[in-house]
């Protein structure tokens, strides 16, 4: 019985819709759910032959998946800190924004956002073909972008381009776990980041 209870909590930290991880969603749609949590889980519809490895949407597909992979790599100290925080202090891995800025009135209506932790806000790509979404970025806090470096005040809501190769993810200034000096974590050749941990 522990063992189905560890499962289940496990399973929580990332959810996705059936249909995207058993080869049914469109290309673009499974790359932008892949990507969101840099990693690929899942098994084929039975009977189906549906796709769901990170070679079966050609060279394409595959240089991007791979990109988020070895994100996934340079992130583990940061995601070590937050499980080890989740364990200790019951706080969770991803957090809807209102958990980091409640004084902010307007995140308690965003549900298409996300805290990757206190320090990485995820604005994942959720339609077909998307290649821009509006983000909001919230107040009490100065967000970089985690791709171009360029810097936001909070409090406001910004138009970000997001081709099929990137995810819109931004680093606030109050955090402390990770460095912005190499904030350019996602750009298409280089996944550099820097932590501060005290793990």
């Amino acid at each position: 019985m522990k063992r189905k209870g560890r499962r289940e909590s496990r399973s929580l930290l990332w959810i996705h819709p059936g249909w995207v991880i058993n080869g049914s969603a469109g290309f673009s749609v499974y790359i932008a759910a892949i990507k969101e949590v840099f990693r690929k889980d899942g098994s084929k519809a039975l009977n189906t032959g549906g796709n769901n490895e990170v070679w079966s949407f050609g060279d394409e597909a595959y240089d991007i998946l791979v990109k988020y992979l070895e994100l996934r790599e340079t992130l583990r100290d940061y995601t070590r800190e937050l499980m080890k925080e989740a364990h200790e202090k019951g706080a969770p891995v991803m957090r809807p924004l209102f958990y980091e800025f409640q004084n902010d009135d307007k995140v308690w209506d965003i549900k298409d956002e996300y805290m990757y932790g206190p320090d990485l806000l995820v604005a994942p790509i959720l339609y077909e073909g998307a290649a821009s979404r509006e983000v909001y970025l919230p107040e009490g806090s100065k967000w970089t972008d985690a791709r171009t470096g360029s810097v936001f005040e909070g409090g406001q809501t910004i138009l970000v381009e997001a081709p099929l190769s990137t995810i819109p993810v931004f680093l606030g200034t109050g955090n402390k776990r990770i460095s912005s000096e190499k904030c350019n974590i996602l750009s298409p050749c280089i996944i550099s980041i820097s932590f501060v941990t005290s793990i």
